[in-house]
């Protein structure tokens, strides 16, 4: 079901509300499923295609709403609009032909064999339908024969499933249906929650007084892919149980004096290439007891995702507010974690989540990303600094932290084979191949 406020919402057969997805900000109006992909209209005039997590947008396809969307055989589709134009598009998702009518498209439909497109207009008594073939013939006779192949004969998506085995695929996976809901279906038990695709601006306004230069301008940024974060920091004893090493108790003089040994304690003085390392034997891990599918993976998130995630659809400097001062009562810094004897990293969890259920985003231990670090911010669709650099990107404040190194848009770096008793990471679970 397409929604007005831009989401679409599954249901299963028996009418269970199953799993929300927002794909836009504006109404989706029309809107089809062939088993494999979501393909939906909104009141924009936008084509919108949502498969295996990823959302691809095709702007302005119509001039006007799209009110009925109609999918056939092989990945063919056919679009309605206010704008009195259907259009046909092959599986790739290229305009094929428009058909210009003299009513409002009010619906479309497509016949199970492919053959006959059939459309009710408003304020028009009767259906009109073409013959799939006999435009096929038109388009041959006009020259343009390679430009309309039989969508009867049309070979399907390398990809596609039939549509039984989509539903059973949501029952089986246990697809989310809001951000925060939480997994632990891996050798760890490591909580993950669910943050979903989405839009957010990336970054710190220049209104603030005294904002890092490496935080402005500010950035539009779209994630067309879900993605499962750690609830916490990845610990003491999740690395010694996947790596069999405490690097936090071997680096002299970066860690071992400012360390306090226990299960829980966020693990430290991990470089870049041990935090990577971790993810890809955990991946490992998970696929040989099969708990982990071949199209997905635990890696370091993007720069991106990271502050979506610690965000969670808020705007404000901190993610409870904009006064750093708050900061000590929600996240540890070094204003109530580095005091006297106590001047180490904490345990994680123990202070407040932000609103997907994440701990000590804005403290503890800063976090390493997976992208190589860059002054200008990356902004558009899953942007990653994939460009070789010397210094790979820190986000998150941390124990050793002022709280106005600690907010949202705050960035910093580090060479990838430095440890210090302040960087640690945190592991996300996503499809392979961002």
């Amino acid at each position: 079901v397409g929604k007005a406020d831009g989401t679409i919402v599954f249901y299963s057969a028996a009418g269970e509300r199953m799993r929300q997805v927002p794909v836009d900000s504006a109404e989706i109006m029309g809107l089809a499923w062939d088993g494999d992909r979501i393909i939906a209209g909104n009141s924009k005039g936008d084509v919108i295609i949502f498969q295996d997590e990823r959302l691809h947008r095709i702007p302005h396809a119509h001039a006007d709403a799209i009110r009925t969307v109609a999918v056939g055989p092989g990945g063919w589709f056919a679009t309605g609009s206010a704008d009195r134009n259907v259009t046909i598009w092959d599986p790739a998702g290229v305009a094929v032909v428009t058909l210009p009518q003299t009513r409002l498209v009010k619906r479309l439909f497509w016949s199970p064999d492919g053959r006959v497109l059939s459309l009710l207009a408003v304020h028009e008594l009767g259906i009109r339908q073409w013959r799939i073939d006999a435009l096929q013939a038109e388009f041959r006779r006009l020259g343009l024969k390679d430009r309309l192949p039989d969508p009867v004969t049309a070979p399907a998506p390398s990809n596609a499933r039939p549509e039984v085995s989509a539903i059973a695929d949501i029952r089986r996976e246990k697809l989310p249906v809001r951000a925060g809901e939480t997994r632990d279906d891996n050798g760890l038990k490591l909580k993950l929650l669910w943050c979903p695709p989405g839009t957010f601006m990336m970054g710190s306004p220049e209104s603030v007084m005294n904002v890092p230069g490496n935080e402005t301008p500010r950035v539009e940024v779209t994630l067309t892919r879900g993605f499962w974060m750690g609830q916490t920091e990845v610990t003491q004893g999740h690395v010694r149980q996947i790596l069999g090493s405490q690097p936090w108790m071997n680096t002299p003089g970066k860690g071992d004096d400012l360390v306090k040994e226990g299960p829980d304690y966020a693990a430290t003085c991990l470089s870049w290439g041990e935090a990577t390392e971790f993810a890809v034997k955990l991946t490992e891990m998970e696929r040989a007891a099969g708990r982990l599918p071949k199209n997905e993976e635990y890696r370091l998130p993007t720069e991106a995702e990271w502050e979506y995630a610690c965000r969670a659809g808020t705007e404000t400097m901190f993610w409870f507010g904009d006064d750093p001062i708050q900061l000590r009562e929600h996240e540890w810094c070094n204003d109530n974690a580095h005091l006297g004897d106590d001047r180490y990293v904490q345990q994680v969890g123990l202070k407040e989540a932000n609103p997907w259920g994440l701990y000590d985003m804005h403290g503890n231990v800063a976090e390493w990303c997976r992208d190589w670090y860059e002054k200008k911010l990356s902004g558009g669709v899953d942007p990653e600094k994939t460009a070789v650099g010397s210094v790979r990107t820190l986000r998150g404040g941390c124990w050793y932290y002022d709280p106005t190194m600690s907010h949202s848009g705050y960035r910093n770096w580090s060479p990838p084979d430095r440890r210090y008793h302040y960087i640690g990471c945190r592991l996300v679970r996503a499809r392979s191949g961002l």
